[in-house]
């Protein structure tokens, strides 16, 4: 009983350690991969070439990160950037003219 007792109060301890740790490595991970999709987007656009000859190297399971880097970048840069004389970025507007288009095809 005693020894169930100690077994309880060491796992909390452990999840009092674990649980803001596992949220500050979701955080980093999800700012990691803004900031790297940031770049390689940035880079994609200045040098498309050497982009591209550098995307060709990529083995299978690499090149659909390096390619979901750039579909964030270029997201992030049509939300942050892309300011219409009409007051602002409407994302909504934005898929529904996509998802249009493609119906269209």
């Amino acid at each position: 009983m005693a020894a169930e007792d100690v077994n309880v109060k060491k796992q909390e301890e452990i999840l009092k350690i674990l649980k803001p740790l596992s949220i500050t490595l979701f955080s980093l991970a999800i700012i990691t991969w803004l900031y790297c999709s940031f770049k390689v987007f940035g880079f994609s656009n200045s040098d498309p070439i050497v982009y591209e000859e550098n995307l060709t190297r990529l083995t299978k399971i690499e090149k659909p990160i390096a390619k979901g880097l750039v579909k964030t970048g270029e997201f992030q840069d049509r939300v942050f950037t892309k300011r219409p004389k009409k007051g602002g970025y409407d994302l909504f507007e934005d898929v529904s003219n996509r998802n249009k288009s493609k119906k269209a095809d």
